[in-house]
């Protein structure tokens, strides 16, 4: 017999009306645990949106002030860098180069700066619930490093008119493929890092909490060993006892026998 046709299998399909309650249900119960975590964690909390502002503005005031004192603008109303590096070391060189649009993405239009625009600033949004939300510090940290990458980037389009300031570049790298591989900035720094560094952090907490499952089932097979191994040596020892007990009554009876023989002698 079928689900449709067996009645004790039978279950009716929610209306809308009632998914729309059961989800109102769920949003009053997740807002009432914001309520309380807020309520009982209020101090720890606050400490983490210091470390999270701490390191968003640090980061951000690198990005900027790196931007406007090493950009050297070739044709400014026209949004052009001057791409003679000014720098050029083993590891990193400055140059200025212009940057229309997302380096991700190959279209370079208006709809795409709106879309990466709008994108920036739900990201951004979402980024700031983060130290509400989570306790590691290190997480924190790395939010904080994408949070000012994310807004180094949105501001500078939102000021140049789509455009992103870029000034560093990897000489020896560009040397070794003859030919010019890109040029980024200290914002784009910390988007990488930050992300790889969660990635980093997810891999290390995913094999730690491995080790620890491994390491209490290790547990869980020697107890019931060591148990064994107690109940033994309890045996044992009551064994012992009641021996040795019984070798000191053995002993008390052979005494009174003996005397009392004595006794009937005398």
């Amino acid at each position: 017999m079928s689900k449709e046709v067996d009645g004790r299998n039978y279950k009716p399909k929610k209306t809308f009306k009632e998914h729309m309650q059961a989800l109102h249900q769920r949003m009053h119960e997740y807002g009432a645990s914001l309520k309380n975590k807020w309520k009982n964690e209020k101090k720890k909390i606050l400490i983490n949106y210091l470390i999270f502002v701490l390191v968003f503005i640090v980061a951000l005031t690198i990005d900027q002030v790196t931007k406007s004192t090493l950009f050297v603008w070739k044709d400014r109303a026209k949004f052009i860098g001057d791409q003679t590096p000014t720098y050029e070391g083993i590891i990193l060189g400055i140059r200025s180069v212009e940057h229309h649009g997302v380096t991700l993405l190959p279209w370079e239009n208006k709809a795409t700066i709106y879309f990466i625009q709008v994108m920036s600033i739900i990201i951004f949004l979402g980024l700031l619930t983060t130290p509400f939300l989570i306790d590691s510090k290190v997480m924190l940290v790395l939010f904080g490093f994408i949070s000012a990458g994310d807004v180094g980037n949105m501001l500078d389009r939102f000021i140049f008119e789509g455009n992103v300031k870029d000034i560093l570049f990897v000489p020896f790298l560009e040397k070794w493929q003859g030919r010019q591989i890109g040029t980024f900035n200290f914002a784009d720094v910390f988007l990488v890092s930050g992300s790889v560094g969660l990635i980093i952090w997810f891999i290390i907490l995913i094999f730690v909490e491995y080790f620890q499952e491994q390491k209490e089932k290790m547990n869980e097979l020697n107890t019931p060993k060591n148990d064994e191994n107690t109940q033994n040596s309890v045996s044992g020892v009551n064994s012992d006892a009641q021996h040795s007990t019984q070798a000191i009554n053995d002993k008390d009876s052979d005494s009174a026998v003996h005397n009392d023989e004595k006794n009937s002698n005398s």
